[in-house]
Formats: C-alpha cells, sequence, structure tokens
C-alpha cells in the first residue's frame, strides 16, 4: 500500500538557513521539493568531483574483476586528494600508453603484410634513381595486370587481396593498373615489435601500481556518499525562493503521515514557520510503499514499470501472487525450480549484502513455484514423473495421485492440455475481475460513485462471460483437472440465469455511465464504443494467457527431445554416457535459460499490459527521497 502523505510548506530565515538546513539534514524525514537542474558554482564544482571519483572507483572495480583478483578494502590514512592525484595520473599514463600502443598495433598488422625491411633501404634505391610504390589489389585483378608492362613483384596473398610493389626509375612513366596505392611503411618492423613491448611493460607497470591502490575503494566509495550528502544540500539551499525582501526563504516538501508527531516536533524547536497541509489535485506527492515481506519481495518487478502515482491504488500486493505464479507455469519443471532454488539457497546464505539478498529470496520464490507447477504438470528434466521417475523408483508411489496434470506431455491427450489451457484463460479471468475491482475502487475515491459504475459494469460483464464460458465448456460437467467447478456452481445457483443478469447489468452500466462527463443521453451512443472495445478487449485479454500454457509445454516437451538425443547417442557401450551426459548438460543448460527469458518477460507483459490496461493503471509516481545524510555522521 501507499503510505499517506503531508505537504510542508516551510518559511526560513535567511540569517538561520544554513543552521536549518544542516539539522533537517540530520533529521533525515523530510521529502524536499528541490529543483535537480539548479546550478552555481557549489553544484558544478561537486557533481564535477562526483563524477571524477565515480569515474576512479569504477576504473578499480573493473581493474579488480579483470584481473580477478578479490581485495579486502581497507581505508585510507593519508592524504585524500593525494590518493586520487595518484590514481588519477596513473589512468592517464594508462591511457596514454594504451593510445600509443593501439597506433603501433595498427603500424604493425600493415607492416607485417610487407615483411620484415629496413625503410633506410627505401631511400639507398632512391638515390641510384629506383622508386618503388605500394599497392593492394583483389586476386582476380591482379592477374589480369599485364606483367610485362611493369617491373612488379609480389609481397603476399591475405584473404584474397593481393600486396605487391612496382620498381620504376626517376623519368618513366608510371603505367597506370587497377589497384590501390598503400601508403609506404617508414619504421621496422622488429623495432615496432620492440617499441610495443616497451608500452606494454609500462601499462604493466601502472597497472600493478593501481592494483595496490584497489583496496582504498571503500574510501573513494565513502567520500562519494559524502559528496552526494553535501550536493543534496546545495540543491536544497539553492531551491529556496526568496520573499519578503530577501529576509524569508519558502520551500515546500512532504512527510510521511505516519511521522507527523515527531516533525512536528522537530519544527517546534527550530526557528522556522511552518504550514502542514493535505495533498491538492495535481500535486506531484511522492510514493512511499509499504508492503508485507511477501508483497515487498516483488516491489522491484512493480518499479520496473513505474511507481504507482499517489492517487491510485498500490499494485504490488496483487501483482506479487500472480506473477509468481505466472511464472512457475510458464517454466513447470520440477527439476530446474529444484536446481535453482539450491543455488539460490546458497548464494542467500552466502552473500551478505541486505539488497542482494531481498532479489535472491524472490529468486528462490519463483524457483519454488517452477517446482510446483513442474510436479503439477508431471515433469522434471524433461522426463514424466509418472512415466518415468515413479516407475524407476526414483521418486514413491504415494506422489502419483497429486501429480494432477499427469497426461499433460501426452501428445494423444488432448483433455490434459485443455485443462492447462483453461487453468491459464481462469487465472487471466481472475486477474483482470481484480483489476477491474481496484480501478473501481480507484474511480470512486477520486471521482465518485458514478466515475465507478462503468468498472462495475465491466466487472459484471466479463463475468458474465466466464460463466458463459462455463456452460459452452460442458455445464456441470466442466471442469479443470481434479476440479469439478461446474458441479460446484450448478449445486448452488441457476447457472444461465445468473449469467443473463450479469451480461444484461453489464451492459447497461456501461452503456449508462461510460463518459459521465457527457450528458446521459448521448452516453448510449458513446458506450456502443465501449461495449466494442470491451467485447474485442476481453478476447485479446483472456487469448493473451494462453501463452503460460504454450510456454510450460514447450520447455517441457523441447526438454524430452533433448533427453531422446542424448539417450539415442550413448548406445550400449559405457563411452556412450559421455557424450550422452554433454548432451544433457548443454541442452537442458540451454533451455534452463531460454525458460528462464521466456519466464520472466512474458509475465511481465501479462501483468503491465493486460491487468494495468483494466486496472487504468496511470504510474509516474515520484519515490520519497528524504533530505538526510547518507554517511552515518551528521554534519
Amino acid at each position: 500500500m501507499i503510505e499517506k502523505m503531508k505537504k510542508l510548506s516551510l518559511l526560513i530565515y535567511h540569517n538561520s538557513k544554513d543552521k536549518f538546513l544542516q539539522n533537517l539534514q540530520s533529521f533525515g524525514v523530510v521529502h524536499l521539493e528541490c529543483d535537480k537542474s539548479a546550478q552555481n558554482d557549489d553544484i558544478l564544482g561537486l557533481k564535477d568531483e562526483i563524477s571524477k571519483l565515480n569515474r576512479l572507483e569504477k576504473l578499480l572495480i573493473s581493474l579488480e574483476k579483470d584481473e580477478k583478483l578479490k581485495i579486502k578494502d581497507e581505508e585510507y590514512k593519508g592524504n585524500f586528494d593525494n590518493l586520487i592525484s595518484e590514481i588519477d595520473a596513473k589512468r592517464e599514463k594508462i591511457e596514454e600508453y594504451s593510445a600509443n600502443f593501439e597506433n603501433i598495433s595498427k603500424e604493425i598488422s600493415i607492416l607485417s603484410i610487407w615483411g620484415n625491411f629496413e625503410p633506410e633501404n627505401l631511400n639507398k634505391l632512391n638515390s641510384i634513381g629506383l622508386n618503388i610504390k605500394f599497392y593492394s589489389t583483389p586476386k582476380a585483378k591482379f592477374d589480369k595486370i599485364d606483367k610485362t608492362k611493369v617491373a612488379i613483384e609480389k609481397i603476399s596473398d591475405t584473404k584474397g587481396t593481393v600486396y605487391f610493389v612496382i620498381f620504376y626509375k626517376k623519368d618513366d612513366v608510371i603505367v597506370e593498373i587497377d589497384a590501390q596505392e598503400e601508403r609506404i611503411p617508414l619504421k621496422n618492423l622488429v623495432s615496432l615489435q620492440k617499441e610495443a613491448n616497451e608500452l606494454q611493460n609500462k601499462i604493466n607497470l601502472q597497472k600493478d601500481g593501481l592494483i595496490k591502490l584497489i583496496k582504498y575503494k571503500i574510501t573513494i566509495k565513502n567520500k562519494l556518499i559524502e559528496l552526494d550528502d553535501k550536493l543534496s544540500f546545495s540543491l536544497a539551499n539553492a531551491s529556496l525562493s526568496s520573499n519578503v525582501e530577501d529576509k524569508v526563504l519558502i520551500i515546500s516538501g512532504w512527510i510521511p503521515q505516519k511521522g507527523l508527531n515527531e516533525v512536528t516536533g522537530f519544527l517546534q524547536k527550530e526557528d522556522v514557520a511552518y504550514l502542514i497541509e493535505e495533498p491538492k489535485a495535481g500535486d506531484n506527492v511522492p510514493i512511499q510503499l509499504r508492503n508485507g515481506p511477501f508483497a515487498k519481495l516483488f516491489e522491484p518487478i512493480m518499479k520496473i514499470f513505474s511507481l504507482p502515482s499517489y492517487y491510485e491504488l498500490d499494485t504490488t500486493a496483487v501483482i506479487a501472487p500472480f506473477y509468481a505464479i505466472f511464472f512457475g507455469m510458464c517454466q513447470a519443471d520440477l527439476g530446474y525450480g529444484l536446481f535453482l532454488l539450491t543455488i539460490l539457497t546458497i548464494a542467500f546464505f552466502a552473500i551478505k549484502n541486505k539488497s542482494v539478498k531481498s532479489l535472491i529470496l524472490l529468486g528462490m520464490v519463483l524457483a519454488f513455484m517452477t517446482s510446483v507447477f513442474g510436479f503439477l504438470l508431471n515433469g522434471a528434466f524433461g522426463f514424466s514423473i509418472t512415466d518415468e521417475l515413479i516407475k524407476n523408483g526414483i521418486l514413491p508411489d504415494v506422489v502419483k495421485p497429486f501429480v494432477i496434470f499427469a497426461d499433460v506431455n501426452d501428445p494423444t491427450d488432448h483433455d490434459a492440455k485443455n485443462d492447462i489451457m483453461i487453468l491459464a484463460m481462469a487465472l487471466g479471468f481472475v486477474q483482470l475481475l481484480i483489476g477491474l475491482i481496484m480501478k473501481t475502487i480507484n474511480s470512486i475515491k477520486n471521482n465518485g460513485i458514478q466515475a465507478g459504475l462503468q468498472p462495475v459494469g465491466n466487472f459484471l460483464f466479463i463475468a458474465g462471460v466466464a460463466f458463459a464460458g462455463i456452460i459452452y465448456g460442458g455445464g456441470e460437467k466442466f471442469k479443470i483437472g481434479p476440479l469439478y467447478i461446474g458441479k460446484f456452481l450448478y449445486s448452488y445457483m441457476d447457472v444461465f440465469t445468473v449469467t443473463i443478469v450479469l451480461l444484461i447489468a453489464g451492459v447497461t452500466l456501461i452503456m449508462l455511465f461510460n463518459n459521465i462527463d457527457k450528458a446521459i443521453f448521448i452516453r448510449p451512443l458513446t458506450g456502443l464504443w465501449e461495449m466494442y472495445n470491451t467485447i474485442t478487449g476481453i478476447l485479446g485479454d483472456i487469448l493473451s494467457y494462453i501463452r503460460l500454457f504454450a510456454l510450460g509445454l514447450s520447455g517441457g516437451l523441447l526438454g524430452a527431445a533433448i533427453n531422446q538425443i542424448a539417450f539415442m547417442t550413448k548406445g550400449d557401450s559405457i563411452i556412450g554416457l559421455i557424450p550422452m551426459l554433454l548432451i544433457m548438460i548443454v541442452g537442458h543448460g540451454l533451455n534452463l535459460s531460454l525458460s528462464i527469458l521466456g519466464s520472466f518477460v512474458h509475465p511481465l507483459r501479462l501483468t503491465f499490459v493486460e491487468f494495468y490496461k483494466n486496472l487504468g493503471f496511470t504510474g509516474g509516481g515520484i519515490a520519497y527521497t528524504p533530505f538526510n545524510y547518507k554517511t552515518n555522521i551528521k554534519k
């Protein structure tokens, strides 16, 4: 859910602004509306310094990674500017030497075509009246050159291009040939290679010096945090607008409602005037999410699209279970799920970073759902759980009744596939209906009861379509796997009558309460267009959820095909185990990678397109970022 916010307006006396801003930053609760584009000498200087330190920090991190080192962090005890000057000087030297090395490497590449010779010999030939020109041309054109009219010597033939020279006397008329004249090498190949080696040694020497400084990257990181705090202060200072002959300064911000008493107590001790009020329509209120432990894991998924607007509901708690289910259905392999779960569990206990741990925990949830749906859909590393793993004693017989969709991978059993396909569509119906409920709440909260009646109409109409699907799909016999939904519904209601009532009520509300800003007698006309969009939209949206069934099925079939190919290569000999295992490891590795990618992307699409469209999600919220010190030391 979204934390309630209060708007805070501050009037600050000019003489006390620096002290107050320092205290406010130490307090660390108020989200200030700062002008991020504000510029002055302090701000520009801080941004330049931050940019430089970021560049040097990345250089050290990249060098540590490239050299495959793991160096323990250590605080630098000397003068920080001296450290930065030393790192920057070595960086400049490496860049200078690397640029020269690259140029010489190009020279070597060119000269290697012509071979090793002394350029001084060209001058000696010139002194006796004999000149040389260097050429290149495709082999076909070289073969057509009339060798009787020119003194020509082939030097090399590389990738279909012939490199050659022509000798001529100073006063000779040069015969035109169909070839590209090349630049004459001016250096000896051996001397160039020697120069390149010297430059490489210089680069390595500077790198060795940088490697010794990698341990101080934590010092740079801490300095960056300190500079970021100073930049936040300078931006806040520059964002103060003046009033009353520059003696009073004004700035606005936001505070969480739960911290209202704490903020009020702080402000009462300061030399400022303040006003706390409710947000007004049009205010860009910052967003602070407050979700339970499970839903919080999925906040990074939700933020891929956008934070919600302050004036709508937080979607995280709804996205969380559906995304986990959709991911599990797309991958749907017990073996893959358990493999990922094992790797992620090890990583969870090995990695200390809390933010990374939360992402790993999210991965563990998704891996668990992959295992669950793999079990339900009867697949493990491309093998059938019931027909292969249980029969061969790998899994006990007692688990067989729990493999609900045991025949989904049987190409002759269309009913099992239909069950999974219907399950995917049913999940789509449920998610879209929840989206319409949320849209109704948003509409009523922001625009009144009338605004919520069209979403109610859409809800009733889609529910009616779902009931009609049950009637068409077999009535009382309608089921999804072991769930006899039709029998359950028919025992409690007249499904046909309920369907008609839902459809009529839905159409009526859509026709009468669309575009509530228009006169009621015009709405039925615009309602025809709304009905067209609703009907076609439902069809497209629901069919989109079939991808959950298709991806899960294709992954299982591809895994089975990999196993079949692997066992075909085994033969009867023990040696055949090697290619068999190689094919299975590589094949399942590729299949797992593709499955993870598809399982990540397609549930995102269903969430951000189908679900958000029916929800009427606008997004665009900005994150609540309190004006505070990121360092532990309060200035």
